[in-house]
């Protein structure tokens, strides 16, 4: 035999696959490819090698419960604007604002949701057991329309805390 390699008639150290092998060889690592960069929640596809993070055009983040301050914080791309609202105080009032969303800040948000795993947090979080206390709510508008929610009732992602004092650090306020 000679080898294709070579060129000479020395055994040949090459092992080709027999066509069935071949084929399930090929259709086993096409698949591995697939659940690698895509897999299927609730019927919903999310494509984990890119991630959702650059097709986030805008967020909405609220926290809150009953007889306690709550917040409220949104993040428009398109509009470039920011807004937030937090309160009552112990005064009875209100911090609120309105202004222009720039691109340090944007990236600062992104930052947050990326470092804290956004997009492999549960759909939702609810802890049954107490009747009052805090809810919370986050949700993302994605380039092509899709929107991606997570939401709680006392019961939280355990990046809870650093993804709130991430959004505090955004807008200069408090979020908790």
């Amino acid at each position: 035999m000679v080898c294709p390699k070579r060129g000479s008639d020395m055994d040949c150290q090459v092992k080709f696959l027999k066509p069935k092998k071949l084929l399930l060889a090929v259709g086993i690592l096409v698949f591995i490819l697939c659940i690698a960069t895509n897999i299927k929640t609730d019927g919903k596809e999310v494509n984990m090698g890119k991630g959702i993070y650059d097709d986030i055009v805008s967020f909405q983040a609220e926290v809150g419960g009953f007889l306690c301050e709550s917040y409220i914080v949104t993040a428009d791309w398109p509009t470039k604007k920011l807004s937030y609202r937090g309160g009552p105080n112990r005064d009875g009032n209100f911090t609120e604002f309105k202004r222009e969303l720039r691109p340090k800040e944007w990236q600062q948000l992104i930052d947050i949701l990326r470092k804290c795993d956004f997009e492999f947090w549960l759909d939702d979080y609810y802890d049954h057991t107490v009747l009052d206390g805090t809810q919370w709510s986050v949700k993302l508008t994605l380039a092509d329309g899709r929107v991606v929610e997570k939401s709680g009732s006392n019961s939280f992602p355990k990046q809870w805390e650093e993804f709130c004092k991430g959004i505090a650090e955004l807008v200069g306020d408090r979020f908790e």
